[in-house]
């Protein structure tokens, strides 16, 4: 459990570090970089930019093992001039998904082996059920909305001639996502791009005897669960060829649990009755960059960032904060992170007139500081240190008329390539997305 709590932190770190501007393969491949250019995938970011592909099909393979799960698609449609306004649908996993699956899995590892807490009601995972989007252009601006929805429920009923068998178990797991966004075209060589969301999250697990007398239940639920994001970006044309690109991005993660417990006729609670805790994460970046397009068909991008991260987690179950001994208990722990300075670099190049290369590298120092509290002798400890990363990208795309398959390569290649007919088991690709424009 210590190994998944550090994986979780470890997972919110780098998402909270990135802050969210890469989602497609042909994205992944130009790294981080990707925030100095546009892209059919910044509709997750800019509901507006629906408006730019008013119709178009995109399917997400997401990452190499194949996970039919994580599959996300959109699809858009519009009217001849856009009158209408252009209308999206899709399925996928939502912002913050990942991270509250990790939760509930911690949770539900609890739920079975702590011994008052009911063994036989897991939360379940939520799975999206839509991703509806609309934008319009509406003369001054560009308005757009994204709204989506994420669910997992299950109960169960049992019920006996003997009344004090009765057994009745219900758990529950949500997300709400709410997106909002404008752009706007300044003179003929400024653009500006924002978006902003909000998110519900909620959970809950009960276990309940309902013909017991008196009653005997089990609760588990999420308190002050939401999510919150903006981004905005502007391209300033200084030239046909060269714009300046500056960037902002904010997210917000919060999740807390409580824990009740009744049985008035064995004892008067338990020591899991009324208890719980939190976990808050929240992350901005800062991107100063720009693109440049030499000539058709080649992009260059660059650029510098400053990015922070912060997570705060108390419970006083240790189920998000574990420690296999006893004296090392923990009550909370605080971890911030600040990269300075942060380099990113891409190339997007028209090989061949069906072929597409890119490649993307990012540096970056991390200055990461942690605080932990104990519950033995109310210690704290405080540790502080730095890190260097460096990381580089690869992707082919492939152009077939109105149809385009982008790939991000593995870490591997193109070094193994020349092994693929041979037996090589390692997969060539790490993402595959497919674009088609009708």
């Amino acid at each position: 459990m210590r190994k998944a709590f550090l994986g979780l932190a470890c997972l919110a770190l780098l998402l909270s570090g990135g802050v969210s501007f890469a989602t497609q393969s042909a994205q992944s491949s130009l790294g981080p970089a990707v925030v100095f250019t546009t892209d059919p995938g910044d509709i997750w970011l800019f509901p507006t930019e629906l408006n730019s592909y008013p119709r178009l099909l995109s399917l997400e393979l997401d990452s190499f093992p194949f996970d039919r799960n994580r599959m996300s698609f959109w699809g858009t449609w519009s009217d001849d001039e856009q009158k209408l306004g252009t209308v999206g649908i899709g399925f996928g996993d939502l912002t913050n998904q990942k991270e509250l699956e990790g939760m509930i899995a911690s949770l539900n590892y609890a739920i079975s082996n702590h011994p008052l807490m009911s063994p036989r009601n897991s939360i379940p995972l939520p799975g999206n059920k839509f991703h509806l989007f609309y934008a319009r252009d509406m003369g001054l601006l560009v308005a757009g909305l994204h709204i989506a929805r994420a669910t997992g429920d299950k109960s169960y009923d049992f019920s006996d001639t003997i009344p004090a068998d009765a057994v009745k178990r219900q758990a529950h797991s949500g997300i709400w996502s709410f997106d909002a966004g404008a752009s706007r075209i300044f003179g003929d060589n400024i653009y500006l791009q924002t978006g902003l969301g909000f998110q519900t999250i909620s959970f809950s697990s009960e276990f309940e005897l309902s013909g017991a007398d008196p009653l005997y239940w089990e609760k588990v639920e999420s308190r002050e669960g939401s999510g919150k994001k903006l981004d905005a970006r502007l391209f300033y044309g200084m030239t046909p060829a060269i714009k300046i690109v500056p960037a902002l991005s904010f997210n917000s993660f919060t999740l807390g649990y409580t824990a009740s417990y009744a049985d008035t006729m064995h004892m008067p609670g338990s020591m899991y009755d009324k208890t719980g805790g939190k976990y808050s994460q929240s992350g901005f970046a800062a991107y100063l960059g720009t693109e440049y397009c030499p000539k058709p068909g080649v992009k260059l991008l660059a650029g510098l960032s400053l990015e922070g991260s912060g997570i705060e987690i108390s419970d006083s179950n240790n189920i998000w904060l574990i420690s296999t001994i006893p004296s090392q208990k923990y009550i909370s722990r605080e971890v911030s992170t600040i990269v300075l300075p942060g380099f990113q670099a891409g190339i997007e190049a028209g090989l061949l007139k069906w072929l597409t290369l890119r490649l993307g590298a990012s540096q970056k120092t991390s200055w990461i500081n942690s605080k932990t509290r104990f519950a033995y002798n109310a210690t704290t400890t405080e540790e502080a240190f730095s890190e260097s990363d460096f990381n580089i990208c690869f992707g082919l795309g492939f152009n077939f008329g109105r149809l385009t398959i982008d790939a991000q390569l593995n870490e591997e290649q193109p070094y193994n390539m020349g092994y693929l007919l041979s037996g090589n088991p390692d997969a060539p690709f790490a993402k595959i997305s497919l674009k088609y424009s009708y």
